[in-house]
């Protein structure tokens, strides 16, 4: 009999809502170790239930359309050949066409968490009504429920890089089924930019006495732009008897000091922390004013108080009779301590005068005083 093949393309057909499905039947001459001595010459091509191909005579090669297949299942497809008119010795073969529609998409990973500016990429497998599988993530039509937080692109998910906060987004693929569509779904958690480190400007602050500056602190994340942090961060001084800083970052100089100080100030949040160093610098003395001035009477063996004021080049007066270092110019006159001045016995008005100094570094300021003696007339 004449030796002939029958092949359907494709062998499996999926059926969709979005396009219509048909398969193609080719069928010729089978290639043989020997030539035929009986070619097919006429062939009749029918479809086992007759639903979707209408039996036709045909030559002995050629190819047919199934035509649009609308309804799932597996369908047998008979070929059958004589070598001439009334020739009595036929072949005979069979094909199958399986027609198959997607049921469901799965899309994995479950619940993916991603940091700031992150990706990771989604597969969606589409199980079908026969029991297969296929990967359908470069097909699938995929859309984010949230695209503020998440955008996807062919299953690749992109976390907003500028966020502030942690969200989440529902990330879908969706395919065409044999009457409509079907979607499956994870949701993404994008994870908040991580502080990495943290910048405070100016690098360094030097101040005078009792004078103030301001600090910004600005976070350095592991995504995204930096952002101020200076009114949300911790602020403290390794030394605030020099310099205090407020919650939102204003250094203060202790206004008292006496000599040159210097502090640490740090900003901390959480684990992250960042340092400057603080100088704060006295308050220059100009001159030192002794009272009462000039000529003081006191009696012999008499006490009496004077004070030292400072005057400061920013303007500022002080009190620094505690602090001054006090002086004599005749001890056995009069000596002095802390200001306090003390009178010695028996000194007549010509020989009790003495000059009382204050000092403070280079600068000093005195005032005379007179230590009345019993002879003075």
């Amino acid at each position: 009999p004449p030796c002939v093949t029958l092949t359907p393309s494709p062998a499996t057909v999926t059926l969709s809502s979005a396009s219509p499905a048909a398969a193609t039947l080719t069928w010729g001459p089978a290639t043989t170790a020997f030539p035929l001595s009986f070619p097919a010459t006429q062939c009749s091509i029918s479809a086992s239930d007759g639903t979707f191909l209408t039996p036709a005579s045909v030559s002995g090669s050629g190819s047919v359309s199934t035509g649009t297949l609308t309804t799932l299942g597996t369908y047998s497809v008979q070929l059958m050949c004589s070598a001439a008119a009334g020739n009595s010795i036929t072949s005979f073969t069979q094909a199958t066409v399986k027609v198959i529609a997607l049921a469901s998409i799965d899309v994995t990973p479950a619940a993916p968490q991603v940091a700031a500016g992150g990706t990771t990429q989604l597969t969606a497998t589409g199980t079908y009504t026969d029991g297969s599988t296929k990967d359908l993530t470069p097909t699938a039509t995929w859309v984010s429920g949230a695209p503020s937080v998440a955008a996807v692109t062919g299953g690749l998910v992109s976390c907003n890089a500028y966020a502030s906060a942690s969200g989440s987004a529902t990330i879908s693929a969706t395919g065409a089924t044999a009457t409509g569509t079907t979607t499956g779904s994870t949701t993404v958690t994008c994870l908040a930019p991580v502080l990495k480190s943290i910048t405070i400007q100016p690098s360094q602050l030097t101040l005078p006495a009792g004078g103030t500056g301001q600090l910004a602190a600005t976070g350095n994340f592991s995504s995204g732009p930096t952002q101020p942090l200076t009114n949300s961060i911790q602020w403290s001084s390794s030394v605030p008897s020099v310099a205090t800083v407020s919650a939102g970052g204003l250094v203060t100089c202790n206004a008292n000091l006496s000599s040159n100080g210097s502090a640490t100030v740090t900003a901390t949040s959480g684990s992250i922390s960042a340092s400057i160093g603080v100088t704060c610098q006295a308050q220059q003395l100009k001159y030192i004013k002794v009272t009462p001035e000039n000529y003081c009477e006191i009696p012999d063996g008499g006490k009496r108080q004077l004070k030292a004021i400072g005057y400061f080049t920013s303007g500022v007066t002080k009190d620094i009779t505690a602090t001054a270092n006090w002086h004599s110019s005749a001890t056995s006159v009069a000596t002095v301590s802390t200001g306090l001045v003390m009178c010695q016995q028996s000194h007549s008005y010509k020989d009790g005068k003495a000059t009382i100094s204050a000092s403070v570094g280079g600068v000093n300021g005195s005032t005379n005083i007179v230590c009345d003696g019993l002879d003075r007339w």
